[in-house]
């Protein structure tokens, strides 16, 4: 899987990221919904793990949003939230 990684300096928190961000936006979106299944859905669609990894790197993710990272998304990719 390629990825990109995002840094969010004030807490020092790095996540990395299927690169296609739009669906990993929408991951976190379902992760902020509590739509647990959801999110790991889309993550397998978008790194081709299977369950247990999709279910792993959901669990890892959803500490990391209240570091701030959905807020550093949104600042530097604005144009995912057109």
């Amino acid at each position: 899987m390629n990825t990109l990684t995002i840094t969010i300096p004030a807490r020092k928190v790095v996540v990395d990221v299927p690169y296609n961000m739009q669906l990993f936006v929408e991951i976190v979106q379902a992760i902020k919904n509590n739509k647990k299944i959801n999110a790991i859905k889309l993550t397998r669609q978008a790194t081709g793990y299977g369950l247990k990894e999709a279910k792993e790197y959901v669990e890892e993710l959803e500490p990391k949003l209240e570091h701030g990272l959905m807020e550093t998304i949104e600042s530097d990719y604005p144009e995912l939230f057109l």
